[in-house]
This record gives C-alpha cells, structure tokens and sequence, in this order.
C-alpha cells in the first residue's frame, strides 16, 4: 500500500506510516488476523478526556478551603428575629408616627456560646424605650435567647467541618477522602434540622423572653448560614469527586 500523505510505499496494514510519521487511515478496515483476537482502539475524547480534565482539578485543595470557609461563616450572622409591632402599637393608643420594629440577630458562633450574645446583637426602633440601664453581657444574652443554651446541631457542623479539613491534611487515601465526605454530609444534615428547629428552640418553646410576640415574630435566614451551606455542600462534591477520579500518588510528600 501507499502512503495518502507522502506517496511512499509501506507494508500492507500500517496504521502509520513509517517514513512521514502520518496516519495512514489503515485502521479502519484493518482486519484481525485469523485466530486473534481483535484490538481495540484507545478510547480518545468523550469519557476519557473529561476524565483527564476532571483529574487536573485540585479537589482536595477546593475541599480543605471549603471546610474552612464554612468554619469562617460562624463569624457573620446566620439567623434573624424581627418583630413589627406597629399594629400592635396603634391598637395600644401609642403613636404611630415611631418605628416600633425590633430585630434580634444571631452569629454562628453567638448560637455556640449563648453568653456572647448582648445588647450589640439588637436592633430597635425609635419607638421602642432604650432609657432601660444596661444590662452585663450574661443578662443581655439570657434576655435574647442563651436560656435554651448551646445549639447541638451547629456544635456537631462546626466539629464535623474541623475533622474533614483535618483528616483532607493527613495520608493521602481514598478512605481518608470518603470520611471528609461523610463529615461534610453530616455537617448539611445538621445545618437543615438547625433551621428547622430554629423557630422551636428559639422562640415557642418558652425558655426565652420572646415567645409573647409570637404572633409578629419573623425568622430570618442571613447570609452568613447559606454560605455556610454553599461550603459544606461544595467540600462534599469536592470529596466525591476527588474519590471517584484521583489516583494517589506513592510519595508522601505529596500534599494535595
């Protein structure tokens, strides 16, 4: 047979040609020899090139940032109270014309140790009488909220995002990475029965000093816990699929 690409004459059947390098188009009716198996093709593009590109990904990397961003989000506020009693205040005969709105916001980590919570976490109307003395960090946080306590369901989250970045800088294995992932599940579990629980905890069940404005309460969900939630969820895909594609190398020293 000839070369398509530079006229030369090779043997029968080359798939590429000896002198220019070229492929030959021999492949496609090349048949197999009696009594041999058949061989296939590499698999080229499709699958195996979105596997590669999938493979370059840092995902341990993305994993470890992930969890600790998520642990950074109990610095901003994860949730709201918020009461308009303008209505309320009409019927009482007081004047209208003041803004008789009030919210009481909560960190992440104020939900952690109820003790920090104070008079810096509330926001009033001018309707509202701030002639009352100021009250010790302790009395602020049982008059907004800490009689209830720590919340468990944010205490596990922020235990579960340290133990996955943790467990993400140790030997690189793939049991090591599905823990990460496992705590990362947990952690989301926790954040969605959190919210849930919230307005329970927090105001109906009679351990504040809020569950007589229940009719004119609104739960509020702020930033800070849905980009809590973003980071959680983002550290388990990270996981799954530095799970599912990664090859660890033999060398210890290698880190990500």
């Amino acid at each position: 047979m000839f070369c398509p690409n530079c006229g030369n004459n090779i043997p029968d059947g080359s798939v590429f040609c000896p002198e220019c390098g070229k492929p030959t188009n021999a492949q496609a009716v090349q048949q197999p020899m009696y009594g041999q198996p058949a061989i296939a093709a590499p698999v080229s593009g499709g699958v195996a090139a979105v596997t590669q590109t999938v493979g370059k990904i840092p995902t341990r990397l993305i994993a470890k940032i992930a969890f600790l961003a998520a642990l950074v989000c109990f610095l901003f506020p994860f949730m709201s109270v918020s009461c308009d009693a303008s209505t309320a205040a009409s019927l009482t005969g007081q004047d209208t014309s003041e803004d008789y709105t009030f919210e009481i916001e909560y960190k992440g980590y104020n939900l952690i140790f109820p003790s920090t919570i104070s008079d810096k976490n509330v926001k009033t109307g001018s309707g509202f009488d701030q002639r009352e003395e100021k009250t010790t960090t302790t009395d602020s946080g049982e008059k907004y909220g800490s009689k209830e306590g720590a919340n468990p369901w944010l205490i596990i989250t922020a235990i579960c995002c340290i133990a996955g970045c943790v467990i993400l800088f140790l030997k690189r294995e793939k049991l090591f990475t599905l823990i990460s992932a496992g705590c990362s599940l947990v952690s989301i579990i926790c954040l969605i029965i959190f919210k849930s629980d919230f307005a329970k905890r927090y105001i109906t069940d009679g351990k504040t000093d809020l569950e007589g404005l229940g009719n004119y309460l609104k739960v509020n969900t702020k930033f800070g816990y849905v980009l809590c939630m973003l980071m959680v969820i983002l550290a388990l895909i990270s996981c799954l699929i530095n799970y599912i594609f990664d090859k660890p190398q033999k060398s210890p020293q290698n880190f990500y």
